[in-house]
């Protein structure tokens, strides 16, 4: 007779345990220890010996493996010039010369910097126009006074 309130009360002896432990799905492990085993129906790639690509060492663990390359130091330049240009356009209407000037001593520095990277054409192009406009900026910005002032002066009053 089954019990609703506890069903597993009277169970013959013969029937699975329901708490027991299952066997795991599908066929055991063929992968040696700690080594990776490749996906269902996937075969290793044709070529590649323990997982070298073209005759490039493996990384050792824990040994990440570095390409020498500077395209972070071309983005950072690339977005440092931008940001020199967009600086020297804001001058005009909030700190003068005391933004300006910094701006250009900025771009001037990234100009160099790009020279000294050997950046791509388009990179050394953006810092010298950033150069360029920086520089007309802090000239207009600091001329324009002293030509107002002069004529203030100058005039026959």
């Amino acid at each position: 007779m089954s019990d609703p309130a506890y069903p597993y009360a009277s169970h013959p002896a013969g029937a699975q345990d329901p708490y027991a432990q299952q066997s795991p799905y599908g066929p055991a492990a063929s992968a040696p220890y700690a080594q990776p085993e490749a996906a269902y129906g996937q075969q290793p790639a044709y070529g590649v010996p323990n997982g070298t690509v073209y005759g490039q060492p493996a990384p050792v663990y824990a040994q990440p493996y570095y390409v020498t390359s500077n395209l972070a130091a071309y983005a950072d330049l690339r977005s440092q010039a931008q940001t020199a240009m967009i600086l020297a356009g804001v001058s005009f209407a909030t700190l003068y010369v005391l933004l300006s000037i910094p701006a250009m001593v900025w771009s001037f520095m990234l100009c160099a910097k790009a020279k000294d990277l050997d950046a791509p054409p388009e990179i050394v192009s953006l810092t010298n126009t950033a150069r360029i406009v920086t520089s007309i900026c802090a000239a207009i910005q600091t001329l324009l006074p002293l030509a107002l002032f002069l004529v203030f002066f100058l005039s026959d009053r």
